[in-house]
Parts: C-alpha cells; structure tokens; sequence
C-alpha cells in the first residue's frame, strides 16, 4: 500500500522539506523526510502528515535519517503528528531522529511543561488577589 499526498508521483513538497512515501517489508508506510524542516516548511509539513495520517489505517513511520536540518518548529511538526496519531489509536514512529532532534523535543516538552505550570500558579495568583 501506498499513499501519494500531492500530485507529483510520490512526493510531497515545500522549498525546505520533502515527504518521500514508501512502503517498508512489515506493511508500514515509511514517510521519509528529506531536507530541511525549519519555521518555514513546518505548517506544510504539518499538513501534509497529517493528511498521511488520515488517509493510513496501518501503522506508519517517518524516518529522519535524510533530513539535514530540522529547529524547533520542524521538531513540533512532527511532535504534533504523534500525538495526533496517539489520540487516534494509531501506530506511529519516529525513525532515526539525530540526537539533536531528540535534544529539542525533550526541551521544547520541558519548556511546554514549566510554562503550563507557570501560567496555572500566574492565573491562580491574579484569581486571588485583592
């Protein structure tokens, strides 16, 4: 099984970052990601996994291993895409993310967390003041 997500033969493409679909031995549709996954391509790129996502009742992978530059955006693009497919029941999985990457998702899920945290005691704090 194949999916195509535009309609240039196999690949989805933005100026920084192109999906290229394929299937893998095991029946899981592996989303190569190639290029450069920066602020600029991350709403696309956002976009078109998801639309990946839907249109996969199996299980699907996207594979990091030709991307040559991926910043925070790119790395919540594809952060989003997990908890979409987790929300969903879906399996989903992240292969050969760059220590570098797997560095920004862990802090940018920090930095998520402590904010969170910090707008609930700021809320809490302005709710009981006098």
């Amino acid at each position: 099984m194949s999916f195509d997500p535009s309609p240039d033969d196999e690949e989805a493409t933005s100026k920084a970052v192109r999906i290229v679909v394929a299937d893998d031995p095991t029946g899981t549709i592996v989303l190569r990601l190639v290029g450069e996954a920066d602020s600029l391509a991350a709403d696309e790129l956002r976009s078109a996994l998801r639309a990946v996502l839907r249109a996969c009742p199996s299980s699907v992978a996207i594979d990091l291993a030709d991307l040559a530059y991926c910043d925070l955006s790119g790395v919540e693009a594809i952060d989003d895409c997990l908890g979409l497919a987790r929300d969903e029941g879906q399996k989903l999985e992240v292969r050969n993310a760059s220590e570098l990457v797997i560095a920004l998702r862990e802090l940018s899920r920090d930095n998520r967390e402590a904010w969170l945290k910090g707008l609930a005691v700021s809320s809490f704090l302005t709710d009981h003041e006098e």
